[in-house]
């Protein structure tokens, strides 16, 4: 059978982005959750963080205005450390769960 030059060869490739496991692993509840048990301790760190020393600074504009630069910078920073946890935290990854 003799080749049409007009004809197209087409081929797939699939590559894997940003997949440190193997995509859609089964595995069981326990074991998903504890997975992701150290990024949520992190998310719960870096809030309590966040409100600390959000609230030491605003503390510390009226007793010690020289530190409230430096623990205000402390709390926007551990903000967006709680908002990159958050996002891995809250994915819309598809997880395939077994029983």
């Amino acid at each position: 059978m003799a080749e049409n030059p007009e004809q197209e060869n087409i081929h797939l490739a699939t590559v894997l982005a940003d997949a440190k496991e193997p995509f859609l692993r089964m595995r069981t509840r326990w074991s998903y959750l504890e997975s992701q048990l150290d990024t949520w301790k992190d998310f719960v760190r870096y809030r309590t963080a966040m409100y600390l020393f959000a609230v030491l600074g605003i503390i510390s504009l009226f007793v010690a205005p020289i530190g409230a630069p430096l623990l205000l910078g402390l709390a926007a920073y551990y903000f967006h450390r709680k908002k990159h946890a958050h996002s891995l935290v809250i994915s819309n990854r598809v997880v395939m769960v077994g029983h």
